[in-house]
């Protein structure tokens, strides 16, 4: 449903909504995604497939439990992974607190995150964060971290405090590279 493919040879999942993919070779996999296929050198090399794409995260969080964020805030939906690629992302990552009564309202922390993600053949994930940093807040910064959910899924996990009603968002940029290659 609300779904637009243009281009050649896109594909977007089935089940999958409010999704665009554009360019060539695309294949949208995640929720709400925007997704530019890297093309194929021309369609001769279909083995190796480049993509990038974009997804919008949140949650809202009323203690310290750590909860994952989720694809356009939809339950049990985070972004999944394709075996034998390489994931790379970057994350800006928004907090504001809203109420509680342990609360500042309009207290906030903005994060800038990036890593990449290997994904074996079984879905297995080795994850590097090369950078994470607090580029500006008021008040505490919340945590957060990149892990898996489930097999195949990942996410970012955040914690905020306890008596804090806080609304989580992010933007994450995606930079994929799948191949017929096993990745063990």
């Amino acid at each position: 449903e609300n779904c637009l493919i243009s281009g050649n040879n896109n594909t977007i999942n089935n089940g999958i909504n409010n999704s665009t993919v554009i360019g060539e070779y695309g294949r949208g996999i995640r929720q709400g995604e925007f997704v530019v296929g890297g093309g194929a050198n021309g369609g001769r090399n279909t083995d190796n497939i480049p993509q990038f794409s974009v997804v919008q995260l949140s949650v809202n969080t009323t203690d310290n439990t750590a909860a994952f964020l989720t694809v356009n805030g939809v339950a049990n939906e985070y972004i999944n992974l394709q075996n034998n690629s390489i994931l790379g992302f970057e994350a800006f990552i928004t907090r504001l607190e809203t109420g509680g009564s342990s609360s500042s309202i309009g207290n906030f922390s903005y994060r800038h995150m990036k890593g990449v993600v290997r994904v074996q053949n079984n879905y297995g994930t080795s994850i590097t964060t090369f950078n994470s940093r607090i580029i500006g807040k008021d008040g505490s910064n919340g945590t957060v971290s990149v892990g898996d959910v489930d097999t195949g899924t990942l996410s970012f996990r955040v914690t905020g405090a306890n008596n804090v009603n806080n609304s989580w968002s992010a933007v994450v940029y995606l930079h994929e590279l799948k191949t017929n290659a096993i990745i063990a």
